[in-house]
């Protein structure tokens, strides 16, 4: 299979013109490129000699324009592959924000290594970022547990101390109301004369 710069510098024409016998011949496409097979180059071949004009000229002149031919084919092919070149670049463009980079394979290696590595990194330290919120989350909650507890045994013994003061009080009152029934008693039994 020939390309069709390869084609023209065979048979010594420009590409325009292996172009046109392509689509004139249905020649197949793959990737948007002439697939120009052996028999197609001996067929071309076999046209061009049958209509080249016979002239009883000497062979330098020909050989002279042919030199030329080939030139003009050769500077017209460079100007198809400047063509596809510049296309192909247009695939490169990068905005001011973006840059490209070149690795040799190993660098490539090490470089694609260090990017998984520091992928795991981020997501251990997420996780681990993760931990320690609930960790703090759980010691807050210990704490305000605790908090609680305080304020709840502090209204607890509070309670209990104020029982015990009501409690000593009716014991103080039960004991004066005893004492002075006692000596009330005592006093209409006649014991307080002794």
């Amino acid at each position: 299979m020939y390309s069709v710069i390869e084609s023209a510098f065979k048979l010594q024409i420009s590409t325009r013109a292996v172009q046109k016998r392509c689509k004139r011949d249905d020649v197949r496409k793959k990737d948007n490129k002439y697939l120009i097979t052996d028999e197609l180059i001996e067929k071309w071949m076999f046209e061009l000699k049958s209509n080249e004009p016979q002239t009883n000229q000497t062979n330098e002149p020909t050989l002279e324009v042919r030199r030329n031919n080939q030139l003009d084919i050769e500077i017209e092919s460079l100007k198809e592959r400047i063509l596809e070149l510049e296309a192909e670049l247009k695939q490169y463009e990068i905005g001011e924000n973006e840059r490209i980079e070149v690795f040799s394979n190993e660098n490539y290696k090490i470089f694609e290594q260090r990017l998984k590595d520091w992928h795991n990194v981020q997501k251990e330290t997420e996780y681990k970022q993760k931990l320690f919120n609930a960790e703090s989350k759980s010691l807050n909650e210990i704490i305000e547990h605790y908090k609680n507890q305080f304020e709840y045994q502090k209204e607890q013994s509070t309670r209990i101390l104020d029982i015990h003061e009501r409690l000593i009080e009716a014991v103080n009152t039960q004991n004066k109301i005893t004492l002075q029934r006692n000596f009330i008693e005592a006093k209409n039994k006649g014991f307080d004369k002794e």
